[in-house]
């Protein structure tokens, strides 16, 4: 049974694009070269952070540009997922919604540029090239010190609605992969405990236990469908007015349960402040008030919610095995999980499902 598991879990690790392969970037000089040939554009570019890829911000006269060359660990038709995913849900927003990125399209039309062993000094075997638009706005997570209100909250959750009603319908052959961003594959994941310890290790089994329990078994009767599963605070920008301007980084959509995607927007709020679990219930007030949820996918995110922290807990462990970028790229986006996620595992689980009940509309 132990060896099933870890067979399980190196498979969905390694369909993940997770490995212990060193990140080779390519060099800047090369990239400038790359979007003279293929997009015209000849530009200075600002390397951005990011988890495994090259990602640089590009500035011409028609605007700012967001330029993505994706990991070779990444296989190419993922990253043609990813791109229709947002080019669809560009198409498919409500006027109420958030901005996505636009694609630039390249000189013969297309949406990307498979690079190949030649290009970038012999760097570009089985990278994908593409331009996407740069919106504007802060990320969330990037406004140090700043609490959100009650209502700007609702309005993040809001946000996650509108793009969850604009992904229905979208499906693309890829889009059934296995993904251990995926909140579904957390049973999978628990092995990767191995990696952590005292607090941060209890705090993981507790949730795990959890999912385990309220959650594994329900999830697969519930509504699916293909979803952006990475609505958190640095990838949601704000416009000075604190209202959701726009979402971008469509790296990790899959086709997931709906309730699975809500809540991973959702627990990506615990760890803004010190209020916890106040802050989901916050985030799905706005949530519900766009798309509705039945009770048995709100008994769901009453655990999958927090197990959200739980997930990252162990894949930042992981990471911190593998590679020193991977594990301080993941660790920039938050230094503490543990104090958080402890306060929400404090509330009973009935105590948390009552509190997202009490937020539905009268049917």
């Amino acid at each position: 049974m132990a060896e099933t598991a870890t067979a399980d879990l190196d498979a969905l690790l390694e369909e993940s694009g997770f490995s212990d392969e060193r990140i080779v970037h390519l060099p800047d000089a090369s990239v400038a070269e790359l979007l003279r040939e293929h997009y015209g554009l000849d530009v200075e570019l600002r390397r951005l952070p990011t988890e495994k890829d090259d990602t640089f911000r590009a500035v011409t006269d028609d605007g700012a540009w967001t330029v993505k060359i994706s990991s070779p660990a990444e296989p190419v038709e993922l990253i043609g997922l990813q791109t229709e995913a947002m080019i669809w849900a560009g198409d498919h927003m409500s006027s109420h919604g958030p901005a996505v990125p636009r694609v630039l399209r390249s000189r013969t039309g297309a949406a990307s540029v498979p690079l190949s062993a030649d290009d970038a000094g012999g760097l570009g075997a089985r990278r994908v090239l593409r331009v996407l638009e740069y919106l504007p706005g802060v990320p969330l997570g990037m406004r140090e010190g700043y609490r959100p209100t009650a209502s700007e909250l609702a309005g993040f959750g809001g946000a996650c609605a509108h793009l969850s009603l604009a992904m229905r319908g979208f499906s693309q052959s890829s889009d059934a992969r296995r993904l251990a961003w995926d909140l579904a594959e957390l049973p999978t994941l628990a092995p990767l405990a191995e990696h952590l310890s005292g607090r941060e290790l209890e705090l993981a089994e507790r949730s795990l236990s959890e999912y385990e329990k309220y959650a594994a078994a329900v999830v697969p009767t519930l509504d699916h469908q293909v979803g952006h599963n990475d609505f958190n605070p640095f990838n949601v920008l704000l416009g000075d007015d604190g209202h959701v301007a726009g979402v971008i980084d469509f790296g990790d959509v899959v086709r997931t349960a709906t309730v699975l995607d809500a809540a991973v927007g959702a627990g990506s709020m615990i760890d803004l402040d010190e209020r916890g679990w106040w802050l989901v219930t916050q985030f799905m007030a706005g949530y519900l008030q766009v798309r509705d949820l039945d009770w048995r996918e709100l008994e769901v995110l009453a655990v999958a919610a927090p197990a959200r922290q739980a997930q990252r807990l162990l894949l930042r462990g992981l990471a911190a095995a593998q590679s020193a970028e991977r594990a301080a790229y993941l660790a920039s986006h938050a230094t503490d999980l543990a104090d958080p996620l402890a306060g929400v595992l404090n509330i009973e689980v009935a105590e948390r499902v009552a509190s997202l009940r009490e937020l539905r509309r009268p049917s």
